[in-house]
């Protein structure tokens, strides 16, 4: 019986260690081009600087509500290497946690799959965290709303599904913090309302990045081309 199910396995964790490998390669030329949690620079910055005075695709662009810098505020004022430690950290045990239901033969190539995005430091690891636990704790859709907001589907759902307890609870967490964020902060909220409205009416052509970063070189050399 051991036997059977190794064999009846035995592609999908061929493909998990394909995966794992392509995983690798791109994180590792992310981190050779721009050392780790690249993504989480942003975060970083946003207090260092005029908060939204960039554009969408423009390098270390903070592009998160005024709650989520206020969140990080305290993290961002220790040095940079524990800024981006914490958040590669949460990322990694994130993923680790979403994982756990798995055999460890298809979760650990599974988890250096996705090793690129627990190195860059982004928000996506949490976000799935939320997709999860935010089945049971409606509240917790606040953070996706307030970060990356497009994906903040959880609320669809319930309102598809007639629960409507739970839009409420979800609503009512984001609105909770959107009020504390602005009264402490009333200018950041106003500025990032620009902001969207500004580069709704200005994002006509793609945006975005490479899956795997280009030299400067190298887009030099193609857009001369």
């Amino acid at each position: 019986m051991v036997e059977t199910n190794l064999r009846t396995r035995l592609p999908l964790v061929a493909l998990c260690l394909l995966l794992a490998a392509v995983g690798l390669i791109e994180t590792s030329v992310h981190l050779d081009l721009t050392g780790p949690a690249w993504d989480a620079r942003a975060y970083w910055d946003a207090w260092r600087g005029g908060m939204y005075d960039g554009s969408v695709g423009d390098p270390g662009q903070f592009l998160y509500s005024p709650a989520f810098a206020q969140a990080v505020w305290p993290l961002a004022h220790t040095t940079w290497p524990v800024f981006a430690g914490v958040f590669v950290a949460v990322s990694a045990v994130g993923l680790a946690w979403l994982l756990k239901p798995l055999p460890l033969t298809l979760a650990v190539p599974l988890w250096l799959a996705g090793s690129q995005e627990v190195m860059s430091g982004n928000v996506f690891v949490p976000m799935a965290v939320v997709a999860v636990l935010g089945m049971r704790l409606p509240q917790l859709w606040a953070f996706v709303a307030l970060t990356k907001i497009t994906p903040c589907l959880g609320p669809v759902w319930f309102a598809a599904r007639g629960e409507w307890g739970a839009v409420a609870r979800a609503a009512g967490a984001t609105a909770a913090v959107v009020l504390v964020s602005a009264v402490l902060a009333p200018g950041l909220w106003v500025d990032w309302g620009h902001f969207l409205v500004d580069q709704a009416r200005l994002s006509d052509g793609a945006v975005g990045y490479a899956f795997l970063p280009r030299s400067e070189e190298h887009t030099s050399e193609l857009q001369s081309h």
